[in-house]
């Protein structure tokens, strides 16, 4: 008796459809009358037209009840408010969902046109919407939630998906963007050991969770490499506007740090082998002053494709023009903390574009006298991946070189008695950030204070610069302020 009162329902709907044949007109309302188009009166017009519908003496309705909700909108996108009915049905003695119709009627300014009818086994219904009712109105497409009845035809509220309702080609329709095969799951999954590694797909980055469809951690940015560890066999399929389909894979395993045992599970569906390492590079202007370290260097046209290396042989200061918006990696299955900008610089008086992991941009440049030395003690930071981005934080360090320019002549500062051992002293990563806070000559040494924050506090330290066979370094009088 169930599916036979559904079936009539909705052939009685059906029965109803389109204004341009006259088959019905509302009720209470000539047609030559304007609609008043607000949300009042479009309820109040469909309302009618629903009752002449839904006849109040049916038998079928001691034993059903239909619950009524209707939606105002301009789904048609013509400035006129429109209207979608959403009817559902239960079984008033054993309380349980027999099915729901979707309605849309079309405001021709005069009357309210039933056009079309969408039929469902689950129950659907209207997302709320908080923002002022003005803007909700002006919307073009309706979301919603959709339940799955159980096999008893109780509504189980933990089987919840997204969708929408909207016009597609003048055609009335239901779509679920993030539908899965969620009900065909099992309740529990298996991981078998996996070891591969691929790149992010997702345009706007993948979420990473700590359990399949489960909380949210965190999002690896588009083209992250990332290392999977295992595999569940939990599959799902979701539909993706972007795509304009649906996109099919299943939960993995992928470490989130190769450091420790971290882990976290990702859709798969937005993995894959490759990456585009030539991609349409978009470049914005950055004039600024920077510092090319020594090593080989390649060139690369607009379309990052190499033309030709170059060996730098001693550290120089060279016009920054532009750089990539976007940093990127320069190999196959490059460290994502090693990723950077392309940078357009002038090098022997020609505009060169190269990867920017060797080259420093200068952040801050003092000049000092030291015995009988004119230096300028710069800093420069360099174009790899930082330690925080505009989506938070990235899981990288980076740091700020310090380079000494003495009576014309540029070296790297060396650390303690070291002959070879650099020192990048300005570290800063999701735990601490160090900086300048004043700097001095004192007799033969350069005392620069060095500030500090981290999680647990604030520190400090004085850094002693001198030459002793190379400009190097000292820490000293360190210090830490707990909160």
């Amino acid at each position: 008796m169930k599916q036979t009162f559904f079936k009539s329902l909705t052939i009685l709907i059906t029965f109803f459809l389109s204004c341009n044949e006259n088959q019905h007109k509302p009720l209470d309302q000539e047609p030559t009358i304007p609609l008043k188009n607000d949300e009042i009166s479009i309820k109040d017009a469909i309302n009618k037209d629903l009752d002449k519908i839904m006849l109040p003496d049916s038998t079928y309705l001691k034993q059903f009840e239909i619950k009524r909700h209707i939606e105002v909108i301009d789904l048609d996108r013509d400035e006129l408010l429109d209207g979608v009915v959403f009817l559902s049905t239960f079984d008033k003695k054993n309380n349980d969902f027999t099915g729901m119709v979707l309605i849309y009627y079309d405001n021709t300014e005069k009357e309210m046109c039933l056009r079309d009818a969408i039929t469902s086994t689950k129950l659907i219904f209207p997302i709320q919407e908080k923002e002022d009712a003005t803007l909700v109105y002006k919307k073009s497409r309706i979301d919603t939630k959709e339940i799955k009845p159980d096999n008893s035809r109780k509504l189980d509220s933990s089987k919840t998906r997204s969708g929408y309702i909207e016009l597609n080609n003048g055609k009335f329709i239901y779509r679920k963007p993030t539908s899965t095969t969620y009900y065909e799951m099992h309740d529990s999954y298996q991981v078998d050991k996996v070891n591969y590694y691929k790149y992010v797909t997702a345009k706007n980055g993948l979420i990473y969770r700590e359990e399949p469809d489960g909380k949210a951690l965190g999002t690896f940015p588009f083209e992250t490499m990332v290392h999977v560890t295992g595999k569940t066999g939990w599959k799902k399929t979701m539909y993706d506007r972007d795509y304009e389909g649906d996109v099919s894979g299943e939960w993995v395993i992928v470490s989130l740090n190769e450091y420790s045992d971290e882990t976290a599970f990702v859709f798969n569906g937005y993995l894959s082998e490759e990456i585009n390492l030539k991609p349409n590079a978009v470049f914005k202007t950055a004039k600024k002053r920077g510092i090319i370290l020594p090593g080989d260097h390649y060139a690369y046209n607009e379309a990052l494709t190499k033309i030709k290396e170059i060996t730098v042989s001693e550290i120089e200061e060279v016009p920054i023009l532009r750089k990539t918006e976007k940093k990127r990696p320069n190999k196959r299955r490059q460290d994502y903390c090693k990723w950077s900008n392309y940078v357009e610089i002038m090098y022997n008086d020609e505009p060169l574009i190269i990867f920017g992991e060797k080259l420093l941009s200068i952040s801050s440049s003092d000049n000092y006298t030291l015995d009988n030395y004119n230096i300028h003690l710069i800093t420069g930071e360099n174009f790899t991946m930082e330690a925080a981005d505009e989506d938070g934080l990235t899981g990288c360090d980076d740091y700020s070189d310090i380079i000494i320019k003495a009576n014309g002549t540029y070296s790297f500062l060396l650390e303690g008695d070291s002959k070879s051992d650099v020192t990048k002293v300005f570290y800063h990563n999701d735990g601490i950030y160090e900086d300048i806070e004043q700097t001095y000559v004192k007799n033969d040494t350069l005392i620069a204070e060095i500030n500090q924050s981290f999680q647990e506090g604030t520190g400090q330290y004085t850094l002693k610069i001198f030459y002793d066979n190379g400009w190097k370094s000292l820490e000293f009088e360190k210090t830490r302020n707990y909160d």
